[in-house]
């Protein structure tokens, strides 16, 4: 099977807008979206079903081990 490829955006050579400067300068860190935005609606789904399996496994290591501060 091919490796997947990231989508290729219209948008991906646009300069951000207003609102997108906007929140840059308040200090949100848009990295994070710009590589939401890279992805494929299904390597977005495969990205969101690894967190939900590392959330689940710390949280049944909370419940089996759990810290004491």
């Amino acid at each position: 099977m091919p490796p997947i490829q990231p989508a290729k955006s219209a948008n991906a050579l646009r300069p951000p807008g207003a609102a997108w400067r906007a929140a840059e300068a308040s200090g949100v860190d848009m990295s994070l979206l710009e590589h939401s935005l890279s992805l494929s609606a299904w390597e977005r789904m495969v990205e969101h079903q690894h967190a939900l399996e590392l959330a689940e496994m710390l949280q049944k290591a909370k419940i089996i081990s759990p810290c004491q501060t």
